[in-house]
Parts: structure tokens; sequence; C-alpha cells
């Protein structure tokens, strides 16, 4: 049983000789006095009474325990205590005597609380003179109380002392009412439950049906006298709360109500909304609430995660009543269903991540002034760890010692459950296609790749060579048809392309083109992004053709003459290049794509590497048209060109790219004087932009076709 401090506990009186002040100290019962008990309970409640004393408070007992409600009786002064009149001067030997009892119910009061809000019932007795002569302890006999005071209100209470019979009975609802094993019967001496019962609270509609769950009858009478008396001492404040929680707002009185084991709750970190499977909820104060949490890491294995979350009422509100999505943390259920399908999609798409997956992210720059869309990033945890051995590399989450997924449920198509989606990272690293970087990723971006298929067929080129490429590309995708036997095993299983011709005629366009027809990623590389040192482009090229061979990627080399230009005995930097280069071709199993506008530079070694050389002559007119077109139609907005207009556009002698930039130029203009686009818009940038032009061509006193025909870069093209 619980100690509870009796007649040893109590502050010694000061000795009083004056009889004018002994005969104002009314007579409490005498000690010893048989207490009477009322008819049978399942439970005693017990009225303890605390005082911290100080002043008028020094000769009340510190803790005194009653059977009934305490209160100051008429003719009290300040030295008496609150008190009831059937004391218990013994608790634990009261209980020994009477062990009949299932649990007891301590109510606790403050003295001093009691006092403070009464302290205008009490009177003066007796003259200034004397109350100047005296002490303060004896002052306070002095001050007098004509009648009795009402009853006093308990700030707290608990129920404690459960029987065995008792803890049986509801540990055998347990796992009905998912208490957590809080009514072990093995530890029902110490337990203490404390009001408002939060657990019963949300278990109440367990506790009502639980006769049809298959509880054995024995355990019936116990578990109803618990029921009946904490759902009738509480029914007032559960049915507060219930009223506060249907309108999906809560006051910091039932803010321990608010939680409950089993919960998915929501924070917020680093902007993103947090998943966390509540695993118990203790609640120091009623402002104050101490969550145990679950969530999972991901490293390429899910990891059990466990943190502690504290959840406090806001400083500073003004309001008693606020909104429950307003705490820095709350429960799912009170977010809404956007909030909660917006969780449960960000987890299954990381499910559908867990191995690897090429993904399309959507992100805005606010600092740019930039909105970037349909970036591709490969999430890959597998490949990130071979390229970040160190775990030094790694970001913060993914070194993670919890429990892991076991290895049968990673390989089932469907996840755990609902839940385990919740409580997934909100974050993973991913490979930018665009940058060559790893970066995290906020999931809530992340989407299925939208495959163009419509941008190999768009394609404006020679009808001929595009099926050619297409076939190629397509059974290149089958690896069983396009191995070819070689002298030496591993050679010659690629397909390397060439793609040559004049600036803006679709060389880059048509590799990218081709990537999305075989629905791979594009893997870009510039002689930016390589370098010039042998050591460092070979080291640069292994790790792109491990990510390509890895993420079976199609691999553009743009403007790859830099590195492939014809070898000379006095260059020795320059012959490295080219057989590095060579190496590569030869034994790069792949989709490799080299676009070039001086093929005339090419060392001879590479045309037996090269599979297909596709030329791309300069546009002609009717390419041109169809260029024009096609760009025009894809533009939001309203745009007034007429078949007419359009043929007259066509005529100018222009690239892909510039008429790409034309029309951009164009459009903004035509953005900035709020109208549609027209002709005149176009004509006008194509006349700014021929200076330019007409300007350089002035300078060299030559085309730039001319020119390139003099270095041998280019063959002359044909006049239209």
């Amino acid at each position: 049983m619980n100690q509870t401090p009796a007649a040893s506990s109590k502050r010694p009186r000061n000795e009083v000789e004056d009889d004018e002040f002994a005969q104002l100290d009314p007579k409490r019962p005498k000690e010893g006095t048989p207490v009477e008990l009322a008819t049978k309970s399942p439970y005693l409640i017990v009225h303890r009474v605390r005082c911290a004393g100080g002043s008028y408070h020094s000769h009340h007992y510190e803790i005194a325990d009653y059977l009934d409600v305490p209160r100051l009786f008429a003719r009290d002064n300040k030295a008496n205590g609150l008190r009831g009149t059937k004391p218990i001067e013994d608790l634990e030997q009261f209980l020994e005597e009477h062990s009949d009892y299932d649990f007891v119910v301590i109510r606790k009061y403050s003295c001093k609380a009691y006092y403070e809000a009464h302290e205008g019932e009490f009177q003066e007795i007796g003259d200034s003179r004397l109350r100047m002569q005296i002490s303060s302890e004896q002052r306070a006999y002095l001050y007098t109380l004509r009648n009795d005071l009402p009853l006093a209100m308990p700030q707290d209470e608990s129920i404690t002392d459960f029987s065995q019979d008792m803890a049986e009975a509801l540990n055998a609802l347990d796992g009905l009412c998912q208490w957590n094993g809080t009514f072990d019967p093995d530890y029902s001496e110490d337990l203490e439950l404390k009001s408002p019962y939060v657990i019963v609270y949300h278990s109440r509609m367990s506790l009502n049906e639980y006769r049809n769950k298959g509880i054995d009858p024995v355990y019936w009478s116990c578990i109803d006298g618990f029921r009946d008396y904490v759902l009738g001492s509480m029914s007032n404040d559960y049915a507060e709360a219930d009223a506060c929680l249907e309108k999906s707002e809560i006051t910091s009185r039932h803010l321990a109500k608010l939680f409950r084991e089993g919960d998915i709750v929501v924070t917020k970190r680093k902007g993103e909304e947090m998943g966390l499977l509540c695993k118990s909820v203790r609640c120091p104060n009623p402002q104050t609430c101490d969550l145990e949490c679950q969530s999972w890491t991901f490293d390429g294995t899910f990891r059990k995660k466990l943190e502690h979350l504290r959840i406090t009422w806001p400083a500073g509100q003004s309001l008693d009543t606020i909104h429950i999505v307003s705490l820095e943390t709350f429960p799912l259920r009170f977010a809404g269903k956007e909030l909660e399908d917006g969780l449960k999609e960000r987890g299954q798409m990381l499910w559908d991540c867990r191995f690897r997956k090429y993904v399309s992210y959507e992100d805005s720059i606010p600092a740019a002034n930039k909105q970037t869309t349909n970036l591709r990033f490969m999430v890959d945890m597998s490949t990130y760890h071979t390229l970040h051995p160190s775990t030094a590399d790694a970001p913060q989450d993914m070194a993670s010692p919890g429990e892991a997924l076991e290895h049968t449920t990673m390989q089932a198509k469907e996840p755990p459950g609902d839940d385990f989606l919740f409580t997934l990272p909100a974050r993973v690293p991913g490979f930018g296609f665009h940058n060559k970087r790893w970066v995290d990723l906020s999931l809530r971006k992340v989407k299925e790749v939208s495959w163009d298929t419509n941008a190999f067929q768009n394609l404006v080129m020679d009808e001929q060579k595009k099926n050619l490429l297409e076939a190629l590309v397509v059974v290149q995708g089958d690896r069983s048809q396009t191995k070819v036997a070689d002298v030496i095993e591993g050679k010659g299983n690629g397909l390397i392309l060439l793609l040559h011709g004049p600036p803006g005629t679709g060389k880059t366009l048509t590799a990218e083109s081709v990537a999305e027809r075989a629905q791979k990623p594009l893997y870009r590389v510039t002689c930016g992004d390589i370098g010039t040192h042998p050591e460092d482009i070979e080291r640069y090229l292994d790790s792109v053709l491990f990510i390509g061979k890895t993420w079976d990627c199609v691999v553009l080399l743009d403007e790859a003459d830099i590195f492939l230009e014809e070898r000379s005995p006095s260059d020795l930097k320059r012959n490295a290049l080219v057989s590095i280069f060579l190496r590569v071709l030869e034994y790069y199993d792949g989709i490799l794509i080299l676009t070039t506008n001086r093929v005339g530079t090419f060392d001879e070694a590479f045309k037996s590497r090269i599979q297909l050389a596709v030329h791309y002559p300069s546009l002609k007119m009717s390419d041109r048209e169809q260029i024009w077109k096609l760009f025009l139609d894809s533009i939001k907005g309203e745009v007034k060109v007429t078949n007419a207009q359009l043929f007259a556009l066509a005529k100018h002698p222009l690239n892909g790219r510039q008429i790409r930039n034309t029309i951009k130029t164009a459009s903004q203009q035509a953005f900035y004087q709020k109208s549609c686009l027209t002709y005149g818009h176009l004509q006008t940038a194509i006349d700014v932009a021929n200076e330019f032009e007409d300007y350089i061509r002035k300078a060299r006193c030559q085309t730039d076709e001319e020119r390139a025909a003099d270095s041998f870069a280019r063959a002359p093209e044909c006049k239209e």
C-alpha cells in the first residue's frame, strides 16, 4: 500500500498560555475516535489536505487525510487548518483493516488556496492594541468565522491502491483498450492513475462494450465499478473536452486529452510536415505533454527511429481556446484530408524509390525569381553509397542503428501499412542530371516522369534517317538482340552515334528525343564538365560510364570535337585524350551519342568506332517553316501569325536555335506591351538579331559556313 503521512506529519503547535486565545480554538475530533464508514462501496474516497505552512498556517497539518470533504467551520480562526470531521490518522493501517476496497481515490485539496478564496469571510476580534503586542502566529487567533464555509473543491485527484482482483480485471482489458500494460498486476501496488484519467477518456467506447468482446465474466463487477466511478466523476470534464474536439479546437485544460497512443501526429521541420507514430503519452502538468514517437529513416534500408516530442501550450497565448492545427504538433486526424493524402502520397513515392527510380521534380528558386520545371533526378541509395563511401559525405539522417525493415517486406510490392507511409522521411537524396550533383529532394515535389512521346516524331529531319535512328535505339534496348560476336569479349556491344552538321540543325534535340523515345535518362556531358588533363578526363569519364551503365542512360557527349581531333606527333597531351576516348568508345555497351559541328577535324581512328554517323545539313526553307510552326503552336497565349506571314518568316536563313531565340524575344516584348504575339514582334526581333550577324560577317569577310569550310571543319553546304 502507498504510505500516507498521518498524525506524525502534523506541524507542532506553539504553546498558547493565554485563556483568551485557547478558548477560541474549536475542538476537532479527538485522535483515535472510531470512524464510521458508509454503505459498502467498491472504492474508498480519501480527501487529502496539504498545507505549505507560513504566516497564519504554521499550526496546520502538512498532510492530513479525511473520509469527508474538508471545510472551515463557524468559530474557526486562521490558526485552524482546512479539515474534515472524519480524520484518518494512518491510511496504510486503515487500508489494512479495511482491505475489501478495489481501489482508493485520493482527492487533493490546498489549504492555502481555500483560505485565499474565502479571505473576506473572516472577522477581526479584540482591540488593535492587543494585536500590536502579540506575534503573527498568535495574531491568527484574532480572525474568526461566524458561519460554516462551503465545502472545499479538490484541485486534483488520483486513483491508487488497486486490489489484485481489480488490477487483473483491468489488465484483461489491456488489448481491447490499448492500455499498454498500465494495469499489470505485478505493479498494481505502485500504480497511481492521475485525473483526468486520459487513458480512460480515449477508451470509453471499449469500456462500454467490453462484455461483448469475450472478457471473462468473473471480472465484470470490478470493471463496472472502476468504469462507473471514472465516467461518473469525469462526465462534465469529458463532455467539455468532446465539445472542443468536435470543433477541432482545444483548451489548455484539455491538452492532455488531445494525444493518444497509436495516433499519427504531425510536426513541422525545415518547412516539411513530418508524421510520427505516438507510442506513449505522459503529461507532467496540464499544459505540457511528452510524447515518445516512432518514425522511419531511409538509407537504402528503412530503419525505425525513436524520438521524444514535448508539446507545450503556446507561450503568450491570449485565448484559452485555439485551433488544434495551430499547435506545433497535433494529431493527423484533425488535419484534414488534404494533408493526410499528401503525407500518404509522399510516403508512397519514397516506397516506390526504395530501390531505384528515375523521377521528375519541380522546384522554385525565389531568390532568382525563377521557376524550374521538369527537372530529372535519379533516386538510388545503393549507388549513392557506392559513390559516397564515407559517412561524412552522407546526409545527417542516413546512419541509424534502429531496427530495419525485413528483407521480405522490402521486396513486397505493397508497403507494410498506411501508418508506415505516414511516418516516412520527407526528403531523399537524388542525382540531378541537369547539374550532376546529389541533392536532398523534397518528396512532395517528386513526380512520375512524363515521357514526351511526341518529341522524336516532331524532329525536323529526313524521315529515312529518323526511322533508322528509331530502329537502332529500340533494338538496342533489347540486349539479347544487340550483341554481336567480337574477337575480344565485351567490345563493340554499345550503340555509338555521331550527329554532325552546322549549329542549330537539331543534333542535341535529336539526342534528347532519342532518350525520350527509349524512355531512358539522358546524361549530358560537355567539355566544361570533363576538364583538360588526361588523368582528370579518364577519371571523370569512368564515373560517367559507371553511372550510364548502372542507370541505363543515353550518354550525350555534346560538342565532342575538342577531344576527338586528329592526333599529331608533336602534341602528346592531345594524343592521350584521343586514346582515352577511343577506349571509351570501344568498351562502352550502352547508348553513346556524340555531337559536333567540326567533324572534318576528327581523328580517323574514330570512324570505325562509330556505328552510325548522321549528317544534319543546313535547314531548308520548308524545314524552317515547320520549325516556326512547331514553336508558335507550343506558346501558351494568343498568337496572331497568318500562314502567309509564317511563309515570310521561313525565308530568313535562321537555324533552329535562332528561331527559338527570336520567338522568346518577341514573346517577352508582347508580354511587356500586354498584347498578343504578332508578326510585327517577330520581325522586329529578327531585324535586330540580323544586325549582329551582318556585323560579324563584315568583320570576318565571310559567312560562318565559308569559315568552317576554309578550316576543313565542315564541307561546304549546298545553297537553296
